[in-house]
């Protein structure tokens, strides 16, 4: 009983050490963080820019169509006037 529970410890332990060392190699062959970060930043400052470029383009067409209800406003009061 002893050696079957002796052997499985052995062969639980060999495949510990397989699975440490197949994790080392990916780890290894992976990316550095660093540039993972790197790329996360820059995706997330052009998000930011493409962001602000949305707003302020909904603004501009929000005071030109404000602007144009204003002049047809001065229109039908100057052709009310005349």
């Amino acid at each position: 009983m002893d050696e079957r529970i002796s052997v499985v410890q052995s062969v639980l332990v060999e495949r510990g050490l397989e699975s440490t060392k197949l994790i080392d190699n990916q780890v290894q062959s992976s990316p550095p963080l660093m540039m993972l970060h790197l790329e996360t930043i820059v995706l997330a400052v052009l998000g930011v820019f493409l962001l602000l470029a949305a707003v302020l383009y909904a603004t501009l067409v929000a005071m030109r169509m404000r602007n144009l209800h204003r002049l047809r406003e001065l229109k039908t009061s100057n052709a009310q006037r005349s």
